[in-house]
């Protein structure tokens, strides 16, 4: 098992790093076989093909780091140690037991042993590339940008009402990075035709949270409306997402936008 996979920068690496914790579809048999329904075994919380959708970032030198293991066996996005991201809201754990509906998940929890298990061979091995990239980018650099990928579907949840934008940025209300550089994304989004909203109502998970506290890394989240490159009717269907027109346009959209905002960080 491959918790994730570490895509280098084509040609010098700028000093970015893009995360994608929860695009990973891998789920072990002892997983599996909890799911309480056939519903959750299509893994309707993922984030759909990020990984395709952002694969040009390492062509523009950003390196990237993407989940293999699915957020129904060990959420990435979540402390291994008892942390409330949004205090008072609800909010899915380490491993989730409950969907964004409030459905639950598993008909029985997983063992004490599995999540411990899962947390050795897949959150750590994640969040140690994800610091040893940071970590070399800072020597290199000084300062790093840490952007966190993320999408989600429009309907209703526990969280938020039908959302109505195409991106959500979050900065931990500013904590995380520079009400600037905040500013300088949500700007270069809104020049691209996208809609935009700011910490809420997503602030940014744990990633966002945990590294965005070193002083010389800019850590943002980038939570996008899945409506934007996908239909739902593609959820786990790669070959009839990636090919359909407004996956290629919305690529198309990201990738001129990346193009800009990085060489804005040459200058």
């Amino acid at each position: 098992m491959q918790a994730f996979t570490l895509t280098q920068p084509v040609g010098p690496a700028l000093p970015v790093l893009a995360s994608i914790p929860h695009s990973g579809t891998y789920v072990p048999d002892d997983i599996r076989v909890l799911f309480a329904n056939k519903s959750v075994a299509h893994l309707p919380m993922t984030d759909w093909f990020l990984y395709h959708l952002y694969d040009f970032l390492p062509g523009l030198g950003v390196s990237v780091v993407a989940a293999n293991v699915s957020r129904y066996v060990i959420d990435m996005n979540r402390s291994p140690l008892p942390l409330e991201l949004y205090p008072g809201r609800f909010e899915t754990k380490l491993v989730a037991d409950s969907d964004f509906q409030g459905r639950s998940i598993f008909s029985s929890y997983p063992s004490q042993q599995q999540i411990d298990l899962y947390t050795q061979q897949v959150h750590v091995p994640y969040h140690r590339a994800l610091q040893q990239c940071l970590t070399s980018l800072q020597q290199a650099h000084g300062k790093v940008y840490l952007f966190d990928l993320h999408s989600i579907a429009k309907s209703a949840t526990l969280i938020h009402a039908e959302l109505d934008k195409d991106i959500y940025l979050g900065d931990r209300d500013g904590n995380s990075c520079s009400g600037q550089w905040t500013q300088m994304i949500a700007d270069e989004f809104m020049q691209h035709k996208f809609s935009v909203q700011k910490n809420q109502p997503y602030k940014g998970g744990y990633i966002t949270h945990h590294y965005g506290q070193d002083a010389n890394v800019e850590a943002l989240q980038i939570e996008m409306n899945q409506e934007v490159y996908m239909q739902s009717e593609h959820a786990g269907d790669a070959q009839l997402a990636v090919q359909s027109q407004r996956f290629i346009q919305a690529k198309t959209r990201l990738e001129a936008l990346f193009v800009a905002l990085l060489e804005s960080l040459e200058h």
